[in-house]
């Protein structure tokens, strides 16, 4: 397989694995009817864990551009679901200070600075996660994953309290949810992960057997 034909494999299974993910809706966005938090919150940011920089550009474009295109969407939807997540899926891809650090710090500073946002400036500590975990000497999966989804937190947040009217009381309101909601996601990323591994090491000995058998008969 050819380097072209591998990377429009893989654009081709990271598009099918997003577009299945986002089928399973798990809970409203609060303050929006029709935005949902799907499956698409733990695959999505996974895509910059196999794939390359260009492979999660092109994956996330594409999706967007479909659902834009044949199914529909709002004018937030796009910035408030599709930018997080890339910027999540680069965390993955990219170990560099400007998504890994300045990225949170930029975000907390964009959120406090909003005159709502500066009311309920306590909803910005939970940033500081991806901002602790950055110092960490030795990461696991586990808190890889976490930095990941609060930083896809960090930036939908921050879209959603420019281009949404809301007031203090919301954001306060979210507090106990966000925390459990992120858990899920990371647990979720991690669960994923750890499955791919299993079946690719299962598909990797089946076909070690069935080639060894081809060899022996043939």
């Amino acid at each position: 397989m050819t380097k072209i034909q591998r990377l429009l494999f893989h654009i081709c299974l990271g598009l099918g694995c997003l577009f299945l993910a986002d089928l399973w809706k798990m809970q409203v966005v609060l303050g929006a009817h029709s935005l949902f938090f799907s499956a698409l919150n733990i695959v999505g940011p996974l895509v910059g864990f196999w794939g390359g920089s260009w492979v999660v550009f092109v994956v996330l474009l594409l999706k967007r551009f479909i659902v834009w295109t044949f199914l529909g969407s709002s004018l937030l939807s796009p910035f408030s679901t599709y930018l997080p997540t890339l910027c999540a899926a680069w965390y993955w891809n990219m170990p560099n200070k400007i998504i890994r650090f300045f990225l949170p710090v930029a975000c907390m500073v964009a959120f406090m600075f909003h005159p709502v946002g500066a009311q309920a400036w306590v909803y910005t500590l939970y940033w500081l996660i991806p901002i602790m975990i950055y110092f960490f000497p030795n990461k696991s999966l586990f808190t890889h994953a976490l930095a990941a989804t609060f930083i896809q937190h960090a930036v939908g947040s921050v879209i959603w309290l420019y281009c949404v009217s809301s007031t203090p009381a919301l954001w306060y309101s979210l507090l106990p949810v966000v925390i459990v909601e992120r858990l899920i996601f990371a647990s979720g990323m991690v669960i994923v992960v750890k499955l791919v591994q299993v079946c690719r090491l299962y598909l990797v000995r089946i076909f070690t057997s069935f080639k060894l058998s081809h060899s022996f008969f043939g």
